[in-house]
């Protein structure tokens, strides 16, 4: 990577920590402003089965909107160029995260919901990112090397936002803090985000020619690229892999507390080291993997070894051995993360890589929003049975590479 690409990609790696921390900075803010009557948010005579389902509601406008957005995004960077994209998008979340802010400190439920889905319909940072590296990395090895990055970022900041959310909307701590201070605190840092955008990241793709644009002869392109390479079974695979990881991981508190009645701060720790796990295995372990073995091959092995240590946490009755197992699991999905999505980008021309990076967004907010739905409704029969689903979601994921390599697209 030159020395100008590599100004850009660090660049680039600040607005992915951006998206990500906006996405996660809710869950510490939401959950009592929704779930406890003394705060105004809602009214008090509403029930708590009412308010858990209100709260499901917003923490998942963020990712809907996402959902929705992702391909439009990707069209955006592939017309206009990824810098134009990338501007765009960082204003639209500054101006969402303003809004959050004055919502909260209005106490008005419903614009919150609008400013959540307003912000999470410009929060296309991660894929436009993937999309400006898959521009300077040609080759699969130094894309999944740059991947691998990204994702122990996403790891980092996942870490950080739960820290920021608790500090700075907590009362207790100082008089100012509150609810809406992490949003004002996340606002000024898009514009900041969008200056160093606009200053130091150089533009890494030539937009393509109105003439080169007819929407129906890029998804005529899109059908051919599905019917002839192995990227719609890549796709399939992905989906069953977010799925199932993201499942085993909302549902890590509440199987902790039931089956070793583990207190706020061990459950805390113990997602901290699932956080930095993560970290190690996409910025460290997947870089001396690539030097050796092909991105396919890391990637059938980490899914299949990440789905064998799902099952074996479902199996377990020691804390110490679930915590180990949980941990190199998330060392495994780690690699996965990083070399499917390589792969999918390899297979993708240039002209295209927006708009199908686009799609593979909207496949990873779908199955977040597919995955508390499931696991709750596997989780009535007995919490374990959430690993159980977990394993079983990663080996439909290992079964559609399985089939991709009999036809020889894999």
């Amino acid at each position: 990577m030159s020395l100008e690409n590599r100004r850009s990609f660090r660049a680039l790696l600040s607005a992915v920590f951006l998206d990500n921390v906006g996405l996660a900075v809710v869950y510490p803010i939401f959950t009592p402003l929704v779930l406890t009557p003394y705060y105004t948010l809602l009214p008090s005579h509403f029930p708590l089965s009412l308010r858990v389902l209100l709260l499901g509601v917003l923490i998942a406008s963020f990712p809907f909107a996402q959902f929705l957005a992702g391909p439009l995004i990707g069209h955006l960077a592939d017309r206009k160029g990824r810098k134009f994209a990338l501007t765009a998008a960082l204003f639209g979340e500054a101006v969402g995260f303003f809004l959050t802010a004055v919502a909260l400190m209005k106490m008005s439920y419903t614009m919150l919901i609008i400013s959540r889905l307003f912000t999470g319909f410009f929060a296309g940072n991660l894929l436009l990112c993937l999309s400006a590296i898959s521009d300077m990395e040609p080759e699969a090895k130094g894309r999944s090397k740059s991947f691998g990055i990204v994702a122990g970022v996403t790891g980092i900041s996942f870490v950080i936002a739960i820290a920021i959310g608790g500090m700075l909307s907590n009362t207790e701590l100082f008089a100012f803090f509150n609810s809406s201070l992490p949003f004002w605190a996340l606002g000024a840092f898009s514009l900041i985000n969008l200056s160093i955008i606009r200053i130091f990241f150089s533009e890494s793709y030539a937009p393509i020619s109105p003439e080169c644009d007819s929407i129906k002869m890029q998804l005529k392109e899109i059908r051919s690229l599905f019917k002839s390479s192995s990227l719609g079974y890549l796709y399939v695979s992905f989906f069953f892999f977010m799925l199932g990881w993201i499942v085993s991981l909302q549902f890590l508190s509440t199987f902790l507390m039931e089956h070793f009645t583990k207190v706020k701060l061990s459950i805390t720790l113990i997602f901290i080291g699932v956080g930095l796990t993560w970290c190690f295995g996409t910025i460290i372990l997947n870089r001396l993997l690539i030097k050796r073995l092909k991105l396919k091959k890391i990637l059938f092995y980490s899914l299949l070894l990440s789905c064998l240590t799902l099952y074996l946490v479902s199996e377990v009755r020691s804390l110490i051995a679930f915590v180990h197992l949980i941990l190199i699991g998330a060392l495994f999905a780690s690699l996965t993360w990083a070399n499917c999505l390589a792969l999918i980008s390899i297979k993708a021309p240039m002209k295209l890589q927006g708009k199908l990076l686009g799609v593979n967004q909207s496949i990873a907010t779908i199955s977040m929003a597919f995955a508390p739905l499931f696991g709750g409704l596997v989780g009535v029969l007995d919490i374990r049975t959430i690993y159980l689903f977990a394993s079983t979601s990663l080996l439909i994921s290992i079964s559609s590479l399985i089939i991709s390599k009999f036809k020889n697209c894999f």
